[in-house]
C-alpha cells in the first residue's frame, strides 16, 4: 500500500488511531490494523534557505516571485509548499527582499481554500502570532496570503512544528558571520528545529555559489531531506518523475514523520 496524506492519515491506516500513546503501545505489542507493507509520502514544514549574497534588485524581485510561487501554487495545499524562510539576520538585503516578497504577495490573486480545515488552521496561526501580516485583498472563500516575520528559533515553536497547509509563510533569522557559517547553522537548524524531512529549497546567488562551492555542497549533503532544490523549488524533483520522491530515509511505522520509501 502507498499513501499520500498526513502522518495522522498514515497512523489511522496502520494503527487504527492517531493517539501517540496508543500507537506506542500497539507498536510494542506488534498490533497492526494494516497487515501489509506500506510506503508513504506525508507532510513537511518546508523550509527555503536564503543564502546571503550580493543580489541585484532584479535578483531580489525574481527570487521573491519564485518564493511566492512556491507558496501560492494549488492555494498552498501541497506537501512541498514553502512554509519557512531561513534568513541571515545581518544580510544587507534582508529588508529589501522582504519588501519585495510582500509586494509580490499583494499582487498575487487569492486562491479558493477548497481543502478541509484550511480556515481553522489559518486562525490557529493568527492566534499564535500577533505580528502576522495579511497581504493582498481579503476575498470570501479564500485564506489570505499571510506573512509571519521573525518567528522564534526555540524548540517546539508552533510555526516550525505545525504544517499550515494553507497560504501562510513564516520567517526565521539566524545570526552568522559569513555565508559558510550561515549554511552550516541553517542545516543544523532545519534538521533539528523544523518538522518534516520531505523537501527543502536553497537559494544562492551565482557569485556566492562559486566562491563558497564546497560550503554549498556540504549544506546539500547535511540537509536531511529527501529532495533538495538549489535555485529551484524542490517540487521539480516530484514533477520530473526521473528523480526519486519521498522523505529522508530512516523513518519507522511508529514515527513516520514525512513518510517511508519513495516513488518515481
Amino acid at each position: 500500500v502507498h499513501i499520500t496524506g498526513s502522518h495522522h492519515t498514515h497512523n489511522a491506516i496502520v494503527w487504527g488511531t492517531t493517539d501517540e500513546q496508543k500507537i506506542h503501545e500497539k507498536f510494542k505489542e506488534n498490533k497492526f490494523k494494516l497487515h501489509k507493507p506500506i510506503t508513504s509520502e506525508l507532510g513537511c514544514v518546508t523550509p527555503a534557505i536564503i543564502v546571503p549574497g550580493p543580489w541585484s534588485m532584479s535578483d531580489l524581485k525574481y527570487q521573491a516571485k519564485q518564493i511566492v510561487s512556491a507558496v501560492e501554487n494549488n492555494a498552498s495545499f501541497n506537501c512541498n509548499a514553502v512554509k519557512v524562510l531561513v534568513l541571515d539576520k545581518n544580510w544587507s538585503h534582508k529588508k529589501t527582499f522582504l519588501n519585495c516578497l510582500k509586494e509580490e504577495f499583494k499582487i498575487t490573486p487569492q486562491r479558493v481554500a477548497y481543502y478541509p480545515g484550511a480556515f481553522e488552521r489559518h486562525q490557529k496561526f493568527l492566534d499564535h502570532y500577533a505580528q502576522a501580516e495579511i497581504l493582498g485583498e481579503k476575498k470570501e472563500g479564500c485564506v489570505p496570503w499571510t506573512l509571519i516575520e521573525n518567528v522564534s528559533l526555540k524548540d517546539g515553536e508552533y510555526a516550525l512544528t505545525n504544517e499550515a497547509f494553507c497560504g501562510v509563510l513564516a520567517t526565521v533569522e539566524i545570526e552568522s558571520e559569513n555565508p559558510t557559517d550561515f549554511m552550516q547553522k541553517s542545516a543544523k537548524f532545519c534538521n533539528e528545529k523544523i518538522w518534516g524531512t520531505l523537501s527543502c529549497f536553497v537559494i544562492i546567488d551565482e557569485k556566492t555559489k562559486k566562491t563558497y562551492k564546497s560550503s554549498l555542497e556540504e549544506l546539500v549533503h547535511e540537509l536531511k531531506y529527501g529532495a533538495v532544490g538549489v535555485n529551484c523549488w524542490a517540487s521539480l524533483a516530484y514533477a520530473l518523475y526521473s528523480t526519486t520522491w519521498g522523505a529522508y530515509p530512516g523513518h519507522t511505522l511508529e514515527d513516520p514523520v514525512s513518510g517511508i520509501g519513495f516513488v518515481h
